[in-house]
């Protein structure tokens, strides 16, 4: 995946609740400073999407694509799976627009077949060159204990040659937080507010609880942030850096 001044990136898989809302906000639009476009139906997954539309409505994907002047980050919900599918394949050299498609992947049998359909979809239906397409383990538990459970997906990577991160996304209940803030976990790791000093003066219980809350919020968000740029990093995800 060679490095692009403008990377268009399309966050995908058939299986639903697998995070693709979740990565595409936190990870993949703050890591490449992309606009993050949700293709959805029926989910408000998180706040902070420049644009949400139904598949039917494609063309403002499209016309996103064709005509950009920064990266994108497509996230397809599964509700418009098929639908989207069908877009891309109409549109002439769409997608070879997209440098990556990301399958966010959990631990589960069921969710690990709708992904390697997904793979399946995309290169026999769009053409799509393996080389482009990463696997990302998501919502696990325990990433340092390793991702034997994977074992199928990564044989698949080696057979299909697509790629497989041996990094994974753990598993964080505040995530559902995260995503009803318009602020990705990033940035809210970066804020600067010195939410001590002001607790210092203020007398107001409500106001000295909701400025406790923000800081301890932010310091869940930098451990998630480590967590994150590792992932980045020790992923072929790092060679997307458009800069």
């Amino acid at each position: 995946m060679d490095a692009k001044k403008h990377v268009n990136v399309v966050v995908i898989n058939k299986a639903g609740k697998v995070g693709k809302s979740t990565i595409s906000k936190h990870l993949v639009a703050p890591m490449l400073g992309a606009d993050w476009i949700q293709v959805e139906t029926f989910n408000d997954s998180g706040q902070g999407a420049k644009a949400k539309i139904a598949g039917r409505k494609f063309d403002y994907v499209a016309e996103a694509v064709l005509d950009a002047t920064r990266s994108l980050c497509i996230d397809i919900g599964n509700s418009n799976y098929q639908a989207s599918l069908k877009e891309m394949r109409d549109i002439d050299g769409f997608a070879d627009r997209i440098h990556c498609w990301i399958i966010p992947c959990k631990e589960s049998a069921g969710v690990m077949n709708d992904s390697l359909t997904t793979v399946k979809d995309l290169i026999e239906k769009l053409n799509v060159d393996p080389n482009r397409i990463v696997i990302l383990p998501n919502a696990i538990e325990d990433p340092e204990e390793g991702l034997d459970g994977f074992w199928k997906i990564a044989n698949a990577a080696k057979a299909i040659k697509f790629h497989f991160c041996e990094v994974a996304i753990p598993q964080n209940p505040k995530f559902d937080v995260f995503n009803e803030d318009p602020r990705t976990v990033i940035e809210i790791a970066t804020d600067s507010t010195d939410y001590d000093a002001m607790n210092a003066t203020e007398t107001d219980p409500e106001k000295r609880y909701a400025n406790t809350q923000a800081s301890l919020l932010r310091r869940r968000a930098r451990t998630l942030a480590g967590r994150l740029h590792e992932v980045w990093t020790k992923s072929p995800l790092d060679s997307l850096d458009p800069t």
